[in-house]
């Protein structure tokens, strides 16, 4: 289905770009000689016929419309004027396998023609009966029947369903090739990142065994600097031992002098 909307919106496209989308519009006052002609943009208007199902409601013509509104209290406007028309679309959805559910109003009614509940053995071919429509619509059908018998026409729906098919195959190849480079994409950056944690947690252990040296390098500098400190400490106790001493020492020896004047004297 994504491959399916990719294809509506670049046909929705080209009709927005066709210039058979336009015609010429009068400007200026009528039998003026000054009058001209510009291009403008026909409004487009989108119908798809969708045989399967999708997340829409459940129901067999559903109407998508535009509105202008202001956008700070929400009151609506008219939906005009080129800007308006020419830029944006009004859809319906007809989802064919509701169709066989409700015949609720005369488009409903019309639209059972689609019915592929009425299929017959040729998948182009419904079994339809006119007799069944109203009387204003029968020359609807008529044509439709009609240009199923035109050979020429079956073999443009059979060429048609060969084209498609073929565009929803290479479109499925797409698909499956960018999934399969997606997946490479994951598998290549899921690699890298393990790499890198990796990298980074190896990175992280080498900053924590660094740390750790440094730490203790720490430690044995403090240890170092608390011997020497030890060490100063100790000389400097030596050093008061060693000037006691000599205070002793001097002491003693002027004790000794005195004695000596003493004995001196007494002779």
């Amino acid at each position: 289905m994504q491959s399916d909307l990719m294809r509506f919106r670049r046909y929705l496209g080209l009709h927005y770009q066709n210039p058979d989308n336009t015609y010429l519009a009068p400007v200026g006052k009528k039998k003026s000689k000054k009058q001209t002609q510009i291009v403008k943009p026909r409004e487009i208007y989108c119908i798809y016929f969708l045989a399967y199902g999708l997340d829409l409601p459940k129901r067999p013509v559903l109407k998508v419309n535009y509105k202008v509104e202001d956008a700070y209290n929400g009151e609506e406007f008219p939906a005009s004027g080129d800007f308006v028309t020419g830029l944006h679309h009004r859809s319906w959805i007809v989802q064919i396998n509701e169709l066989k559910k409700r015949r609720r109003n005369m488009l409903e009614q019309v639209l059972s023609v689609f019915d592929q509940s009425a299929m017959t053995n040729h998948r182009h071919i419904l079994d339809v009966d006119d007799e069944s429509f109203p009387e204003a619509y029968r020359e609807i059908i008529r044509r439709l029947r009609k240009a199923m018998e035109d050979p020429k026409k079956r073999r443009e729906m059979e060429l048609e369903d060969d084209i498609i098919n073929e565009i929803r195959d290479l479109e499925r190849q797409v698909e499956e090739v960018k999934k399969e480079a997606e997946e490479k994409v994951s598998k290549a950056e899921k690699k890298a990142e393990k790499k890198v944690a990796e990298a980074e947690k190896k990175a992280e252990k080498k900053m924590t065994e660094a740390e750790k040296k440094v730490t203790e390098a720490e430690k044995k500098v403090t240890e170092a600097e608390k011997k020497v400190t030890e060490a100063e400490e100790k000389a400097t106790e030596a050093e008061k031992k060693a000037t006691d001493l000599q205070n002793v020492s001097d002491a003693q020896a002027k004790k000794i002098a005195e004695l000596e004047q003493l004995l001196t004297l007494k002779k």
